[in-house]
């Protein structure tokens, strides 16, 4: 942060107009990039009035209260949605460095049951890259997210989330305590998969019971109804920070 903003010169700018930080988790909730960015210098939390996050959880889970709010993400307003798909369809993302076998396996797992996919590899516009996840049936994660914006995404579409771990889908463990970067239970969205064989497994039942029209809008209605704020937003939280701005008490 610090290598983009001087932060401090800005905050001694604004004079009384508070700092506001709006990012999709709240920093006090990832102790371990906090201590990341007091090893190098960074700006901390410390810095800003007020922050602004997507989720409740990332590496920890706390409810919201001063100095943050959870406003969620009002994907609504994109126009995903749960489709009558054309057929099944895998989505692969960017490669990870240090995570090559584990998506190397994904492709040839989804090659071997001859499933159509695209291993996402180059820039992509937001337009782009959105009518690719409205076509997958399935997306495959390849590391620890902070929250996952393609994920809310790919779910918005209809899409399963495939992962071998499930603590990379850090910000949507639904755990009331769940340990850094520690595992948690995710929705039925979620497919984790523990092996190559389990991998297989999973594929090959799903192949048998996908059905094009209804399992999209399935896939939706479990993401809808367990994290509503990731779509719709969270608008008490949102009608709380505004007030507080109002009433100048940030």
């Amino acid at each position: 942060m610090k290598d983009q903003y001087d932060l401090l010169k800005v905050k001694m700018y604004l004079e009384n107009i508070p700092l506001i930080y709006h990012g999709v988790y709240y920093l006090g909730n990832a102790p371990t990039i906090i201590e990341l960015f007091k090893k190098e210098g960074h700006h901390t939390s410390e810095l800003f009035d007020w922050h602004l996050s997507v989720s409740e959880v990332t590496e920890v889970r706390q409810k919201p209260s001063p100095p943050w709010n959870q406003i969620g993400m009002y994907l609504k307003c994109t126009g995903l949605k749960p489709e009558v798909k054309n057929g099944l369809f895998a989505v692969v993302d960017f490669e990870r460095k240090g995570h090559e076998k584990t998506r190397n396996e994904q492709i040839s797992v989804l090659e071997q049951l001859h499933i159509p996919y695209i291993a996402l590899s180059k820039k992509y516009s937001i337009q782009e890259i959105r009518e690719i996840y409205k076509k997958a049936t399935f997306y495959f994660i390849q590391f620890g997210e902070s929250f996952g914006v393609p994920i809310a995404e790919c779910l918005s579409c209809g899409a399963y989330v495939f992962t071998p771990d499930s603590s990379w889908a850090m910000a949507w463990r639904l755990d009331e305590n769940p340990s850094i970067h520690g595992p948690g239970t995710l929705a039925e969205c979620f497919v984790v998969y523990d092996s190559r064989r389990d991998l297989e497994k999973k594929l090959r039942d799903m192949k048998e019971t996908y059905d094009m029209a209804s399992t999209p809008q399935k896939v939706f209605d479990i993401f809808h109804n367990t994290y509503p704020t990731y779509y719709e937003g969270n608008k008490a939280e949102l009608n709380d920070f505004i007030q507080r701005l109002e009433l100048k008490k940030i």
